[in-house]
């Protein structure tokens, strides 16, 4: 049952989340204005740090959610915040390479367009969220030390790998792509290493992308409901792990899509392939048949005199 405490919560956590959006996407636009007349390596690599905080901070956010929501299969009981963090990083990952490397494109098209196209996409973005708010759920029981049970609480005679190995390897798989992801770049750079330009885009997508990361794993922890004995429950743990999951997870995902981003689409492409590609196995392997995605109409007031307005009515009601 969500308490009036909770609710708050995720209004405090959807404005903060989409204010901070909305500044990015904005701060694209203008860029894409303001330096209009200047060389495309000036555009591409201010936007790389606009992407790499957006779709980190979207990455690391719904990582960390889904991580804190696998807590239960460690221990039930209390959070630690061991899979929040592995959760914000691998969406860390994921979203920051495809995000800082998509940055290139402003190189093949006009900048102005491609940040109206992002504005855009965000806009439909923001009004399907404001509608429409996600849960996710688990399917199977577990107990409390995150075996799967049956319905009387026995064991299964066979059980499914453990999260916690799931997610070993699917770490070991993020990492793989990023060094190949590097190799490549090398091999079609062949030489100057060193160069400025190539120095700087992974400066510029990596404190953009920690930035990104970094709130978006905070507020991640946010969302998370603790379903253990509640003297366990550890808010504080969930969030301080998620962030430095996404912080950690944007950070070298940024530097390799930064970089990417000035090679053309020899590496662009494969670079947005690869950070797909986490998702797609993460998707299909870990969650697909263990939770359940559960939809429920979002009713959010506007101002925070309207949130506790409209909590304290709505509670006086139902007594």
């Amino acid at each position: 049952m969500q308490t009036r405490s909770d609710e708050n919560t995720d209004h405090i956590v959807f404005y903060i989340f989409h204010s901070l959006n909305i500044l990015l996407v904005t701060s694209s636009i203008v860029c894409a204005y303001v330096l209009k007349q200047e060389s495309q390596f000036d555009q591409v690599m201010a936007q790389v740090f606009i992407w790499g905080a957006l779709f980190a901070l979207i990455g690391s956010k719904a990582g960390g959610y889904l991580g804190a929501v696998m807590e239960e299969d460690a221990c039930s009981q209390m959070d630690m915040g061991v899979l929040s963090a592995m959760g914000s990083f691998i969406g860390a990952t994921a979203f920051g390479l495809s995000g800082t490397v998509l940055a290139g494109f402003y190189f093949f098209f006009p900048a102005i367009h491609i940040s109206w196209v992002l504005g855009a996409l965000y806009l439909g973005l923001f009004v399907f969220c404001s509608r429409n708010n996600a849960s996710v759920y688990r399917v199977n029981k577990i107990s409390c030390c995150g075996i799967r049970v049956n319905d009387e609480g026995e064991p299964l005679p066979v059980q499914p790998m453990k999260m916690k190995n799931k997610l070993a390897i699917m770490l070991a798989l993020s990492v793989i792509i990023e060094i190949l992801l590097t190799i490549l770049m090398i091999i079609v750079m062949k030489r100057d290493l060193a160069n400025g330009i190539m120095l700087g885009g992974m400066a510029y997508g990596m404190s953009g992308a920690m930035l990104g990361g970094l709130i978006g794993g905070w507020l991640a922890g946010l969302l998370d409901k603790h379903a253990g004995e509640p003297e366990h429950d550890n808010p504080i743990m969930v969030c301080g792990m998620a962030l430095m999951g996404g912080m950690m997870g944007a950070m070298p995902a940024a530097m390799v899509g930064g970089m990417n981003a000035f090679m053309g689409p020899v590496t662009i492409i494969p670079t947005v392939v690869g950070g797909i590609a986490i998702l797609v196995v993460c998707y299909f392997w870990m969650y697909r048949r263990e939770f359940r995605l559960v939809w429920a109409k979002r009713h959010l007031p506007f101002t925070l005199g309207g949130i506790r307005w409209q909590r304290q009515s709505s509670f006086q009601s139902k007594a």
